[in-house]
């Protein structure tokens, strides 16, 4: 197994940004549970078929433009460097936010975080 590299300047911003994102992820899963154990397990599955049909919905977009709108500029490239391993602390950051987001929503805080954002 690879060694994995120390962390730089840029891995530390990513890191926080993707701590940032599990904590707010962590809160979604959460509500979602809330609704699950609530009874509206209806309002729960149709929150999920949405959220996956937008996904679907951007990548078709994404492909479509792609193919209507070629840059003659911009070229893949034929051969790509092998990537190099993610800093474990980066690789563990989302999920430990999504943990730590978890945690957080069953203390009762997120109410809390929410409502200190504008």
């Amino acid at each position: 197994m690879p060694k994995r590299p120390e962390m730089e300047s840029g891995d530390w911003l990513n890191a926080s940004f993707n701590g940032l994102i599990g904590v707010f992820v962590g809160f979604v899963v959460y509500g979602l549970l809330q609704l699950v154990v609530g009874g509206s397990w209806l309002m729960a599955a149709i929150i999920v078929v949405l959220f996956t049909a937008a996904l679907v919905v951007m990548e078709f977009i994404d492909k479509l433009f792609d193919l209507v709108f070629p840059s003659p500029i911009i070229r893949r490239a034929n051969k790509t460097a092998p990537k190099r391993p993610k800093p474990l602390l980066l690789a563990l950051s989302l999920p430990v936010g999504l943990v730590l987001g978890l945690i957080l929503a069953l203390l009762g805080l997120d109410r809390a975080i929410l409502d200190l954002l504008p």
